[in-house]
């Protein structure tokens, strides 16, 4: 038993091989069988990615060459010749033979060339054979994902979800997006959010071609994004969540040929909604200087806050008739800093603080305003903002 991987291209061998594919493109010279012998060819299986196949010879004792190629390259007498040619530079089969040709395309169709052929004499034993076209299956599904979502372990920005798949082997693809914008494009018709992730991929291979030249086809950047096995996934660490919000964490099986092999899943969770605080604010800048600022925060009680400067252009970004509302402007100020990270800005009862306080630079040339909110577990007041300060030379 002989076990074929072959997919031939005429671009890697034609330096090498001009002067053969120019004789096995001549009418001249085209197969003159010299002894008589004859195959007989079957099918013994078919799978969505194999086809194993037998020859069989009149002659244990003759040369011959044989391999399974797609149909559309055997399609005219030109690319047989070709194939032909190539396929003699390889050691010959003599007696019967069964191969298995594998990680064919599922529903795509192939044939079998061969013929008879003595390398040492130069002389053909047979025209060129090709089979009829012989077409794998499709597809089939046969492998299972489950995702669930571990209780109690929604925080007002993450959660822990865990995948339980049918092999250890089992390799697929995972993601999460908000509630609305699942049921809006892919709940009633979830093999749309394959079709979205193919398409993302091809868009990732024409913008990186230049400077990812081994990543060439979408399925080497999907490789990029694959788990296999049994995984337990904290939410926070692949996707920014917001509190107080619905999600769905979506999966499906995908080999590396880029064929689908589960059904698409789904779990959904929320993030903690974040207690309401009583608390209010007063900010009162006392002085600036060229490089700092020292101002004071008079909270109506003890509950954590939330203190950021930023620059004024940035905070009127945010507010009643922008685009962006003042809790946008909360989430951008948090989603990309760990709890640690917040905890520097986070602070209670009444402070007189400076921008050194919380790590801030501040230079002359703009003009900046104090952001204070009630945080804890995600925000729990409505924002305050202070008057404009620009700090000036002494």
């Amino acid at each position: 038993m002989k076990s074929m991987k072959r997919i031939f291209s005429v671009a890697t061998w034609i330096l090498s091989t001009t002067a053969l594919l120019i004789t096995a493109c001549s009418k001249n010279d085209e197969p003159q069988p010299e002894a008589q012998l004859t195959f007989e060819l079957s099918i013994d299986d078919t799978t969505s990615t194999t086809i194993s196949y037998s020859i069989t010879p009149s002659s244990d004792n003759l040369p011959y060459y044989a391999a399974l190629y797609p149909a559309s390259e055997l399609s005219s007498e030109r690319d047989i010749a070709v194939a032909a040619t190539l396929l003699t530079m390889e050691a010959p089969y003599m007696g019967k033979q069964s191969f298995t040709a594998e990680e064919l395309s599922p529903s795509n169709y192939y044939q079998v060339l061969y013929f008879g052929y003595d390398a040492e004499s130069k002389s053909y034993l047979t025209d060129y054979i090709v089979s009829e076209q012989i077409r794998t299956d499709q597809y089939v599904i046969s492998e299972a994902l489950s995702l669930s979502v571990i209780e109690g372990s929604q925080t007002w920005r993450n959660a822990i979800v865990r995948i339980d798949a049918s092999d250890q082997e089992l390799e697929y693809i995972f993601d999460f997006m908000p509630k609305a914008e699942w049921k809006e494009n892919y709940e009633l018709y979830t093999l749309a959010i394959i079709a979205e992730r193919i398409r993302q991929w091809e868009q990732d291979v024409e913008w990186g071609l230049e400077h990812y030249p081994e990543l060439d086809t979408w399925q080497k950047y999907m490789q990029c994004y694959q788990l296999a096995g049994n995984r337990t996934i904290n939410v926070s660490e692949y996707y920014n969540l917001r509190w107080d919000s619905e999600y769905v964490m979506y999966a499906f099986g995908m080999n590396d040929e880029g064929y689908q092999t589960t059904d698409v899943v789904t779990t959904e969770f929320a993030t903690a909604k974040p207690v309401a605080s009583e608390n209010s604010f007063e900010i009162e800048i006392n002085t600036v200087i060229s490089t700092g600022v020292k101002f004071t925060i008079t909270p109506t009680n003890t509950d954590p806050y939330f203190v950021t400067i930023q620059d004024k252009r940035y905070v009127d970004r945010f507010g009643e008739g922008k685009e962006e509302s003042f809790e946008d402007m909360i989430w951008d100020l948090t989603f990309n800093k760990t709890d640690q990270q917040i905890s520097s800005y986070i602070f209670s009862a009444t402070q007189e603080l400076t921008n050194e306080s919380i790590g801030k630079t501040i230079d002359t040339l703009h003009e900046y305003q104090i952001v204070v909110f009630g945080f804890k577990d995600g925000p729990t007041t409505e924002v305050y903002i202070s008057e404009v300060f620009q700090p000036t030379e002494v």
